[in-house]
């Protein structure tokens, strides 16, 4: 059987973090966390605080690589996100990596959990 930390742990561990704010309007955004077993913590960001009884669904895998460190990739079904994209809409987008000991970083820069800072996913062509 496989042991899994509570949801709360992935936060002290290190982990990869995607924000998603489908919305564009800084308020209601999504914050996933993602630790090296695959463990999922996620939050939903909203004017009232975070919700973090919240749970999407998704799928994830992890794996190491010798040569760069772990690696997880992540699905999240629109459904999650309560929303689907239309051609030419815009979503904000961050992503982070935290490792305990090393590193802290953010794709975009700046703070990690502040929408105003994200930045813009385009959908452009065939959105499924």
């Amino acid at each position: 059987a496989e042991t899994r930390v509570p949801e709360a742990q992935v936060w002290l561990t290190d982990h990869a973090h995607l924000f998603v704010d489908p919305f564009k309007d800084k308020i209601l955004y999504y914050e996933i966390g993602v630790d090296t077993a695959g463990t999922i913590a996620d939050i939903k960001n909203s004017d009232t605080g975070g919700d973090m009884k919240w749970n999407g669904e998704y799928e994830v895998k992890t794996g190491l690589n010798w040569n760069v460190g772990w690696m997880t990739e992540l699905r999240v079904p629109f459904k999650t996100l309560g929303k689907s994209p239309k051609e030419g809409e815009v979503w904000g987008l961050t992503f982070a990596r935290v490792d305990i000991d090393k590193e802290f970083s953010v794709w975009t820069g700046g703070e990690w959990n502040d929408p105003s800072l994200f930045g813009e996913l385009l959908f452009s062509g065939e959105v499924r």
